[in-house]
């Protein structure tokens, strides 16, 4: 039957966090023979493809470059690299529980049965803070006012608009040209919204973990909430639109409003 998924980690200078992500799944319940890892990297200048080659022993493991260095460009390069029919995206920056991906099969094929129209199935992803700040941040994204997509806090399964680091259908991702190389930054949440405007399902379970490293410093936060807000912006004039994304900045101009 050989390789059924194929993971796809795009990386840059991740040495702090990349033998997490390995380490887990060196011990995924999922057949190590049924999966694959490619780790698509953006000219790491740090110790991240050192660390990577360790575990070519102990995963089907390939690292393929990213000369664009941006995201957004690996996920592309993954798909037409991919040897599976099922493409998992994952994170340099997170690690997952040790039935993820046999989980995420599961329930793909199970919600497939019944809607042959399904995509994409995505689980919860649960924020480690290692300090004060990433604490700040995961309470940040952990409310439906945040303006957050619902895989943050939601504790309902079921069919939603976006889900992350989702286990898709390759023929299907390939059938609308994958992921949209103008959004550098949200290209994952205009794929699913894409997705949605042309009739296909994406489902949220969960009880699918995967666990998420936030940004540790309130610089970082800012300058990734800032390319967060340009991405709903093009997304907007797109055609795609949700009231929770304007969530935030009602809550700012009310608390002005409230003190003057």
């Amino acid at each position: 039957m050989g390789i059924i998924i194929s993971l796809l980690i795009p990386t840059k200078d991740e040495e702090r966090y990349i033998e997490g992500v390995l380490k887990s799944l060196t011990n995924q319940t999922f057949p190590k023979d049924k999966f694959e890892v490619l780790i698509i990297d953006g000219n790491s200048k740090d110790k991240t493809l050192d660390i990577i080659k360790k575990y070519k022993r102990r995963l089907n493991l390939r690292i393929i470059k990213n000369p664009k260095i941006k995201q957004v460009f690996a996920w592309n390069i993954g798909i037409k690299k991919a040897k599976g029919n099922l493409l998992a995206l994952g994170s340099g920056h997170a690690f997952f529980d040790k039935e993820y991906l046999e989980k995420l099969y599961k329930k793909f094929k199970e919600i497939k049965r019944k809607n042959k129209s399904l995509a994409g199935v995505g689980g919860h992803i649960e924020k480690v803070y290692k300090n004060n700040i990433g604490r700040f941040i995961r309470l940040i994204y952990s409310s439906v006012f945040s303006g957050a997509s619902s895989f943050w806090y939601s504790k309902k399964p079921g069919f939603k608009k976006t889900i992350v680091w989702a286990l898709y259908d390759k023929k299907i991702l390939e059938k609308i040209k994958g992921f949209d190389e103008d959004f550098i930054s949200g290209e994952d949440a205009e794929i699913n919204l894409r997705l949605n405007k042309k009739g296909y399902k994406l489902y949220y379970e969960p009880n699918i973990k995967a666990y998420y490293y936030p940004r540790h410093s309130i610089k970082k936060f800012i300058k990734q909430s800032f390319e967060y807000g340009t991405a709903k912006g093009m997304s907007v004039r797109a055609g795609y639109f949700n009231m929770l994304w304007f969530a935030p900045i009602c809550l700012i101009i009310t608390e002005i409003l409230a003190v003057m």
